[in-house]
């Protein structure tokens, strides 16, 4: 039986025993699912699909598949921190300005804390959200970071499948 694969910033499926994943090195890996109905998904967010709005696509994309929002439980896992993500003035002011702090010689932006907000937004309960914490930058005995390691930088693969019953995939361009 063959796989399904393809590029992309995310991917939803509904199909038993199909893993989704991404790979990172400083963006955050967020994974999803809606258990009862049998709906997962795994989503890359850099800068760039934070601000284009892949946390919304991917969420649409699972409710296309039966999810629903209120059951979905997320996980965001370890990425570059505020602190250590520092931007140009060019990418900061595409952010919110409550997500980028403007106290250093250049902004800095919390793409972790905007993920969650996101992920509220589009309405997952705030107690199905899992914010994993550690920085990809200064943690590097633990993981990869572009930031730190430039073209040399592995990747971290966050992946997630769904073991019930279930008929079809999609994926989010």
């Amino acid at each position: 039986q063959g796989g399904i694969h393809g590029d992309g910033d995310g991917f939803v499926t509904n199909t038993p025993g199909v893993a989704v994943s991404v790979m990172v090195a400083d963006c955050a890996a967020i994974l999803l699912a809606d258990r009862s109905a049998g709906v997962v998904g795994a989503l890359h967010a850099g800068w760039r699909g934070t601000v284009g709005g892949i946390i919304k696509r991917g969420i649409e994309s699972m409710v296309s598949l039966g999810a629903n929002p209120a059951d979905i439980e997320a996980y965001i896992g370890p990425c570059i921190s505020q602190a250590c993500f520092e931007l140009g003035e060019e990418v900061a002011a595409q952010f919110h300005d409550q997500y980028v702090d403007r106290s250093k010689s250049k902004p800095h932006a919390d793409i972790r804390q905007w993920l969650k907000d996101q992920l509220l937004n589009e309405g997952l309960n705030k107690s199905h959200v899992e914010v994993d914490t550690s920085c990809t930058f200064t943690n590097d005995d633990r993981y990869y970071s572009y930031r730190r390691q430039g073209d040399a930088s592995g990747r971290m693969m966050a992946l997630i499948w769904m073991a019930n019953i279930a008929k079809k995939h999609t994926f989010i361009p």
